[in-house]
């Protein structure tokens, strides 16, 4: 999404949730400030989190990220969102719920457009 990131995660063993949010985001902005030259805020303080506790809430949860696209008109089938798993481009990691009581591993499932928010800052 232009303006968001969702993300299906599991972190690490020894990472917490709030330490592996504070990598994604401290690292991205990192990037992108040097690599764009972006003088900007990249985040928004906070995230918000919720446990997948069943392999059914994952793939409601799932489902709800791949139709934000869809509901935001930016595209009418979901794999023609080029930010998203059903692009083809991200490996879906389902073998936690072999047991179906655990979530994901790890799933990048959209990530914000940052060049085109860098452009629209740069030409204020």
């Amino acid at each position: 999404m232009p303006d968001h990131l969702h993300l299906l995660l599991t972190p690490a063993e020894d990472a917490s949730l709030e330490k592996s949010i504070q990598m994604i985001k401290g690292g991205s902005s990192h990037r992108i400030k040097k690599e764009l030259l972006y003088r900007w805020p990249i985040w928004q303080p906070g995230f918000h989190d919720r446990w997948m506790r069943s392999a059914p809430e994952y793939e409601l949860r799932l489902r709800y990220i791949a139709e934000n696209p869809i509901n935001a008109k930016l595209v009418e089938n979901i794999e023609d969102y080029a930010l998203c798993y059903a692009s083809g481009k991200f490996k879906l990691d389902l073998s936690q719920f072999d047991n179906g009581t655990s979530g994901a591993k790890a799933l990048l499932l959209q990530e914000p457009d940052v060049a085109a928010k860098a452009a629209t800052h740069k030409a204020r």
